[in-house]
C-alpha cells in the first residue's frame, strides 16, 4: 500500500457508509469516483506522469464508471431513463454500489502489495539499433495482411489472440518511441499501422470497441513517450479527434444497425445514406457512451441472483479445470462463455437450436466474486486479482528502457486492460496469464538466438 491509497480511501469512505446509513445507492457510487479521482490525481497528475502504471489508469475509468452509474440511477424518471435503465432490478441498487466500491478499492490494494513481488520471469528483449524499427514496421504491415487473408486460424485461441493484437502494441511502442526520441519516422510508422486496423474494423467488425482500440493505443503510446499531457495537443493528432466525434456520432446508430448494415462495401453504402433523421432516432433509443460505460444494471442482477438463489460457490469458474489446456491440442474443448451464461440466467440470452449462444452480459470481476462468495470474496477474490494483476506488471521494466521491444509490447497491452477497467468478469486472467506465457516463449527465443 501506500499513502495515496490511505488518503483517498479515508476520504471517499466515509462517504460511502453515510450512504450506506441512508441505503442511498448514489452517495454510495460518489464513494467510488470520490477514490478514483483522488487515487489517479495522486499516483499520476502529482508525478508529472514520470511513472504511470495500469492502476492508475483503472482508477481514472473506474472512477468514470461509477460517475456513469451515478448519473444513470438519477436518471429515473428522466427523459433519459431508457437509455440507462436497461435491465436493473432496482432493489438492488445500492448493492450494486457496494459492489462497486469495495472491489474496486480492493483491486487497487492487491496491485500496490504486489509491487514489492517479483516472482514471475522477466520479459525484456532490448533492440541494438533503432534501425530494427523499420523492420518491425514491415513485419507488422506483413502480419496484419496475413491476418486479413485468414492465414492464421481462430482454432489455436490465445495464439491466434496474440498475433492479432501485436500491430496494436506495435503501434504503442512505435508512437512512445517517436515522442521520447522525438524521431516523427517512428510516429508515421505507428500511425500507418493504426490507420489500416482502424478501417479493417470499421468496415469488416462487428464490435465497437475494435473501431476505437487502435487510436487509443496511439494516444495511450504517444502520452507515455512524451510523459506530458499536452503532447497530446500536438496538430498530428487533429484527424484522430475527428474520428472520435464522428465515432460518438455513430455509436448509437451502429450498435442498433450493425447486424443489418453488412460488411464492406455494404456497410459504407448504408452509413453515407444516413439521414439526419436517422442518427436522432438512434441517439434517442440507443446507447450513448456514458450509458455503455455503466455497470450497475448487472451488479444489480448479480445481487438479485445471490439473494434469490444463494451464492453459486464457484459454480462460476467451473471452466479453471481444462482452460489452459491448448485448444490445438484439444480442438473441441468448450468454449468459455461466462457472459453468454450470465446472459441466460437472468433470462435475457439468446441461445440457437444448435446451443450456440448470441448475446453476451459481463458480471464484472467484483460482480463474479460476489455471486459466487459474497462481500467476504469481493473483499479476498479482488485482493487477490489485483495482486496478481501487479505480477505481471512487476515482470517488465516498462520504464527502463524506451527500447525494450518485448516488456513494451507486453506493457501496453497491460496499460491498455487498466483503462478498460481490467476485464468483463474473471476469466481475463485467463487471458493475461496466455498473453504473457507466449510473450515469456518469444523472450527465450531472442534471447537464445541474439
Amino acid at each position: 500500500m501506500n499513502k495515496n491509497f490511505y488518503i483517498s480511501l479515508g476520504v471517499s469512505i466515509p462517504v460511502f457508509f453515510f450512504g450506506y446509513a441512508l441505503e442511498n445507492s448514489v452517495l454510495a457510487g460518489w464513494a467510488s469516483v470520490i477514490f478514483g479521482l483522488l487515487f489517479f490525481y495522486f499516483e499520476v497528475f502529482s508525478t508529472r506522469f514520470s511513472n504511470v502504471d495500469p492502476i492508475g489508469l483503472f482508477s481514472l475509468s473506474m472512477a468514470f464508471t461509477s460517475l456513469a452509474n451515478v448519473i444513470g440511477i438519477q436518471s429515473k424518471g428522466t427523459d433519459s431513463e431508457n437509455l440507462y435503465y436497461l435491465y436493473a432490478d432496482e432493489r438492488y441498487l445500492f448493492e450494486a454500489s457496494a459492489i462497486q466500491y469495495f472491489g474496486f478499492i480492493c483491486i487497487v490494494g492487491g496491485f500496490l502489495v504486489a509491487k514489492r513481488f517479483h516472482w514471475l520471469p522477466n520479459i525484456s528483449y532490448e533492440l541494438k539499433s533503432p534501425k530494427l524499427l523499420d523492420r518491425l514496421f514491415i513485419l507488422n504491415l506483413v502480419l496484419i495482411w496475413l491476418i486479413y487473408q485468414g492465414v492464421i486460424p481462430s482454432f489455436v485461441g490465445a495464439i491466434h489472440s496474440f498475433f492479432i493484437n501485436i500491430p496494436l502494441f506495435s503501434a504503442f511502442f512505435l508512437a512512445r518511441i517517436g515522442a521520447s526520441k522525438k524521431i516523427r519516422k517512428y510516429l508515421y510508422y505507428a500511425i500507418i499501422i493504426v490507420i489500416i486496423l482502424t478501417w479493417q474494423a470499421v468496415l469488416y467488425s462487428y464490435l465497437r470497441s475494435e473501431m476505437i482500440k487502435p487510436l487509443l493505443f496511439l494516444l495511450l503510446g504517444y502520452f507515455m513517450g512524451g510523459k506530458n499531457l499536452y503532447v497530446l495537443f500536438s496538430w498530428r493528432f487533429v484527424p484522430v479527434y475527428m474520428f472520435i466525434i464522428i465515432f460518438n456520432n455513430y455509436f448509437a446508430f451502429f450498435g442498433n444497425q450493425r447486424s443489418r448494415i453488412g460488411v464492406g462495401q455494404q456497410r459504407i453504402e448504408a452509413i453515407v445514406s444516413l439521414g439526419q433523421k436517422d442518427l436522432m432516432e438512434a441517439r434517442t433509443t440507443g446507447e450513448t457512451p456514458i450509458s455503455r460505460s455503466t455497470n450497475f444494471n448487472q451488479l444489480s442482477q448479480v445481487a438479485r441472483l445471490a439473494d434469490q438463489k444463494g451464492f453459486y460457490s464457484g459454480a462460476t469458474l467451473s471452466y479453471m479445470a481444462y482452460v489452459f489446456i491448448p485448444r490445438f491440442l484439444w480442438p473441441e474443448k468448450p468454449l468459455i462463455q461466462i457472459g453468454a451464461w450470465f446472459a441466460t440466467e437472468i433470462e435475457l440470452g439468446w441461445k440457437d437450436e444448435d446451443g450456440r449462444y448470441h448475446n453476451s452480459i459481463n458480471m464484472t470481476v467484483p460482480g463474479e466474486f460476489y455471486l459466487n462468495f459474497g462481500f467476504l470474496g469481493v473483499i479476498i477474490g479482488s485482493l487477490t486479482f489485483g495482486f496478481v494483476f501487479g505480477l505481471f506488471w512487476n515482470s517488465v521494466n516498462f520504464w527502463g528502457s524506451d527500447m525494450d521491444v518485448l516488456g513494451n509490447l507486453f506493457g501496453s497491452y497491460l496499460l491498455f486492460l487498466g483503462f478498460f477497467t481490467i476485464g468483463a468478469d474473471l476469466q481475463i486472467i485467463v487471458t493475461v496469464t496466455a498473453i504473457y506465457l507466449l510473450f515469456l516463449i518469444s523472450n527465450m527465443f531472442f534471447l537464445r538466438n541474439a
